[in-house]
Order: C-alpha cells, then sequence, then structure tokens
C-alpha cells in the first residue's frame, strides 16, 4: 500500500495527472444555440408573438375587415334610407310606417341594396365571432407604454364596447326587417350611434399618439 501511494507521488504520475486536469479545464464549452435571425424581434420580451411590433396579422386582418364591412354597411343603410325601401310596411302590404309584418321580405327578392344590407351584416357577425374565438385563443401584445392608467381603461372599455356593438347593431336590424316595425326603429339607430360614439372614441386616442405624442402607436396594427 505505501509503495502504490508513493509511486502516485512521482514526478511522471503527477505530470500525466497535471496535464489530463489541464487539458479538461481548457476544453472549450459547447455554443449556445442559436436562434433564427429576427426571432426575437418578431417574439418579443414576453414571448408573445408580435408582441414588440404589434398584433400578429391575422388579428390585423380581422380588425381592418370588420372596419371595412361596417364602413359598406353604413353606406348601404344610408342608400336604404334615401330610396325609402328599408321602411316598414303596413298590414295591407303597402309601403309606408305602418306596423305589422305585411309583405314578407325575399332575400334574394328584387330589393338589391337591402338583400346586401342583410348579407353584409351577417358577414359583420361572422367576423366578430371570429375575432371573439381567436382573442380567447392567443395572447395579446403588452400595452404600449407611452399608454398612461386612464388610457388603458378607456382603451379596454372602448374596446369591449366595440366587440359588444359588433353583434348588437346587425341583429337589431335583423329585428327590425323581421318585424316590420318602425316603432323598433330607435333601437337600431341608438346601437349605430354607440357604435359611432365608441369608434370616435378609439380613433381620437389612436390620433393623439400618433400625431401629438408621436410614438407611431398605429403602427401596431398596420
Amino acid at each position: 500500500m505505501r509503495k502504490r501511494g508513493l509511486a502516485c507521488r512521482t514526478p511522471a504520475a503527477f505530470r500525466r495527472l497535471h496535464g489530463r486536469r489541464r487539458r479538461t479545464a481548457t476544453r472549450p464549452r459547447s455554443r449556445p444555440r442559436r436562434v433564427g435571425p429576427g426571432f426575437g424581434a418578431a417574439v418579443g420580451c414576453d414571448g408573445a408573438m408580435g408582441s414588440t411590433a404589434g398584433y400578429r396579422p391575422f388579428a390585423k386582418f380581422l380588425h381592418w375587415s370588420v372596419v371595412a364591412a361596417f364602413a359598406v354597411q353604413f353606406a348601404l343603410g344610408y342608400a336604404l334610407d334615401a330610396s325609402g325601401s328599408g321602411r316598414g310596411r303596413g298590414r295591407s302590404g303597402d309601403s309606408g310606417r305602418g306596423r305589422g309584418r305585411g309583405a314578407e321580405y325575399e332575400l334574394f327578392g328584387d330589393e338589391a341594396v337591402l338583400t346586401a344590407h342583410v348579407l353584409v351584416g351577417a358577414g359583420i357577425v361572422v367576423l366578430g365571432a371570429t375575432r371573439l374565438m381567436w382573442r380567447r385563443g392567443t395572447t395579446l401584445p403588452p400595452w404600449a407604454p407611452t399608454l398612461t392608467p386612464f388610457e388603458r381603461r378607456l382603451a379596454h372599455r372602448t374596446e369591449t364596447v366595440l366587440y359588444l356593438l359588433t353583434f348588437v347593431v346587425p341583429l337589431t336590424g335583423v329585428v327590425l326587417l323581421a318585424s316590420g316595425d318602425e316603432d323598433l326603429l330607435w333601437v337600431h339607430v341608438a346601437a349605430q350611434a354607440g357604435l359611432l360614439t365608441a369608434v370616435a372614441c378609439h380613433v381620437a386616442l389612436v390620433l393623439k399618439h400618433q400625431f401629438l405624442d408621436r410614438d407611431r402607436l398605429l403602427r401596431r396594427m398596420l
């Protein structure tokens, strides 16, 4: 046992042991896994896709599709009001402000503007439902750092109202069309007024940050 212990202390054995430790210490470490170019900018600091650059492309598509659909819908509604095609029908089926269902409405009948108005309204409901399902299954980007606490509350409540009225406006139009009772017209008009008010608040907040604060908030949805 003593001879074996002394042999381990010989200069040759010490050099071999020291050289092995030195080679192990100077061995290069494995390089970290490289992430593809641009991935960090696309994912963002919290891991949510598009959090630094804005919303995801599909969310942008749904947002601007709803905007375009409502623009077309309001144009068709004003055209109906100007032509009188959207007014209620009397009990005898004559045009006028009478009550009752009167003549039945045919979806693909002669009233092309009214048919387009109904179809666009149905499309808005589908887009709104798709937006809700998409939002529930994805992560929203973080709040813009330039938004104050009051502006964040305003944006959240305005967005909630807009989501709600996306369904209320078309559905009240369906009720008005199905009943043929113009006494219900005020419900549809009130829903439209609420929608326009919420849109005005939403746009005013974005324009304030875009042109006064100059923080390019609009780019998050472009």
